[in-house]
């Protein structure tokens, strides 16, 4: 059952309040874990209305990495969340490591896993099957060293308790728990506290040398410190990507030049995001690291992006700039739209108030996306929101990349200044969203142009 399927449709902008809030509690895929946004992990607007391409459960992309789906398909997470197996090609991986009987040797590979998916039962014996050699494509027997974390939300982390106990029944004796890697973030005391819980006698990961933690620190733009028995084997390098969440990572695998890109780019649909203008400046960050020499490129033709949901994407570099000029045109249709005379009724409210020409988040999205489904409208009002905080900012860009504009290109009739409002967190999250859908916004003058540029 999809979540959508016992969301409410909207039949009048008077049960706009209500439907958000239901679309909320229905879209917000990450049971436990607290301060959850709306929709914050969902895929955007095109991929909902567009029809899905099949991934198989196990595909192998290439001689070092599989992909294995997380069972966990949906209208918010597409076909599943997409996790990564990565080890070194089966000529020179493989290690000698101990059998279950401790008189006896085999050889099997290293391997690094990105992402645990959700959780879903489904999903244990796919990867299993890839650990034992059981896959058609590779007869080769891996094992975990390292698990990298992409961000905290619960579709990329709720699967690892069961991972770590899969790793636990399947890992040779001789082997080391794997180390679990991830970029800080406040949630991460809920990750400690599930970790902590588990049986010590069970050693079922190795958490950091004299620190009371247990999940390993990526630090931004730093080669990832994985196990011994992959130097110079695998090289994964962290690019701290902040936007869909703050702890956001990508990760840029050398060997291969292929980038892992979690939620920041999707295989289908735009991602959504917490922080536009932090989205818009990681999709520069990435579009530059994929242009330096020293990312195992040269700077010269496409790179692969390994998205955590969706297809993988052959022109990774075009697909980042489609992402950025996509954002910039949304923008720029707000803006066209605040010259326009607003619905007569907010109209009368704003000329009461001394003002003219104020739109409500609830207008702009009923206009730019008249050609959706109306139960596709709640993920499109919190990214104009989004716009529009961005809109009514100073832009951190300004004189970069083409950007000309420096003052807040909007404002925000109903704060004191214009200022934007503060983007809601916690547990009065789902109140403050559906408040806010009924401020009124403006141009900060008749002069605000659009903006232009590349990345």
């Amino acid at each position: 059952m999809s979540l959508y399927d016992h969301t409410p449709c909207i039949h009048s902008f008077a049960s706009f309040n209500y439907w958000f809030r239901a679309f909320d509690v229905r879209t917000t895929r990450i049971d436990s874990w607290p301060n959850a946004s709306p929709s914050i992990s969902s895929p955007h607007l095109n991929a909902m209305a567009e029809a899905l391409k099949a991934i198989p459960n196990i595909t192998r992309l290439s001689d070092c990495v599989f992909r294995i789906l997380g069972q966990n398909p949906g209208r918010f997470s597409l076909q599943g969340t997409n996790t990564y197996l990565i080890s070194p090609p089966e000529s020179s991986g493989p290690v000698a490591v101990s059998g279950s009987d401790s008189d006896s040797s085999q050889e099997a590979i290293p391997s690094v896993l990105v992402d645990t998916g959700e959780g879903i039962d489904a999903y244990e014996p796919l990867l299993e099957s890839v650990l034992l050699g059981k896959h058609e494509s590779s007869k080769a027997k891996r094992f975990v060293t390292d698990i990298i974390l992409t961000h905290w939300h619960n579709d990329h982390v709720g699967g690892l308790h069961a991972v770590l106990a899969l790793l636990h029944r399947t890992r040779p004796p001789s082997v080391s728990p794997p180390r679990i890697h991830k970029f800080p973030h406040s949630t991460d005391a809920n990750i400690e506290h599930k970790l902590a819980s588990l049986d010590p006698s069970s050693a079922a990961f190795s958490p950091p040398p004299s620190s009371s933690k247990s999940l390993h620190t990526i630090q931004d733009a730093r080669t990832i410190q994985l196990s011994d028995l992959l130097t110079e084997k695998i090289t994964l390098k962290a690019l701290h990507t902040p936007g869909h969440t703050s702890d956001h990572v990508c990760i840029f695998f050398e060997q291969e030049g292929r980038l892992f890109t979690g939620d920041h780019v999707l295989g289908q649909g735009t991602s959504v995001f917490e922080d536009l203008g932090a989205y818009m400046r990681s999709l520069q960050r990435c579009s530059k690291a994929l242009e330096e020499p020293e990312a195992g490129v040269g700077g010269v033709g496409e790179v692969t992006l390994y998205p955590a949901h969706g297809p993988i994407i052959e022109e990774g570099k075009a697909m980042l700039a489609q992402y950025y000029s996509h954002r910039l045109e949304r923008e720029n249709q707000i803006i066209a739209l605040l010259r326009e005379p607003p619905p007569a009724a907010l109209d009368e409210q704003a000329k009461g108030a001394g003002e003219e020409k104020a739109w409500s988040i609830k207008q702009v999205v009923a206009k730019l996306y008249a050609s959706y489904p109306e139960h596709l409208w709640p993920a499109a009002a919190r990214g104009i929101f989004l716009h529009m905080h961005r809109l009514a900012m100073l832009d951190p860009d300004a004189g970069t990349n083409g950007g000309e504009l420096v003052s807040p290109r909007v404002k925000c009739l109903d704060t004191p200044d214009g200022l934007a409002p503060a983007i809601p967190e916690g547990n009065k999250a789902m109140h403050e969203w559906g408040k806010l859908m009924d401020h009124r916004w403006t141009l900060a003058d008749a002069s605000v142009a659009g903006q232009t540029g590349k990345l």
